[in-house]
């Protein structure tokens, strides 16, 4: 019989390249489907099981996914369908694209200061 090994948090750090901060809040944001055991002075333990899906978590935000799809692609892959959210699968009706957030317009007169938009441009050369 094999016993699986667990690995430290150090460990997975080092081997996922994942900071520690990001780690822990991983394992906030999806306790429900990485699962960790309790090791010396409370800290997690992590199978391997819970290391590939760290990984999948990994993958899925440099893609640019967000929690619910992540959360989503676990569930199925584990089978647990309830762990899934329940959000519908089209936010926005077809044909109306997803809002985008609005740049703010490059300031046209460099003579103006930086939050005064009310200022009048100043007209000498010399003080610029």
């Amino acid at each position: 019989m094999t016993e699986n090994k667990m690995k430290t948090l150090a460990q997975v750090v080092e081997q996922t390249g994942i900071g520690n901060s990001t780690l822990r809040k991983y394992l906030k944001d999806f306790s429900d489907l990485v699962h960790t055991e309790k090791g010396p002075r409370n800290t997690p333990m992590f199978d391997d099981e819970a290391l590939s899906r760290i990984k999948l978590i990994r993958k899925g935000f440099q893609k640019r996914q967000s929690v619910d799809e992540i959360r989503t692609l676990l569930a199925a892959r584990s089978g647990n369908i309830e762990a899934a959210p329940e959000t519908p699968k089209e936010q926005f009706p077809q044909g109306i694209p997803n809002p985008q957030p609005q740049r703010r317009a490059k300031r046209e007169d460099p003579t103006m200061l930086k939050g005064h938009t009310h200022q009048e441009p100043v007209e000498d050369p010399r003080l610029w």
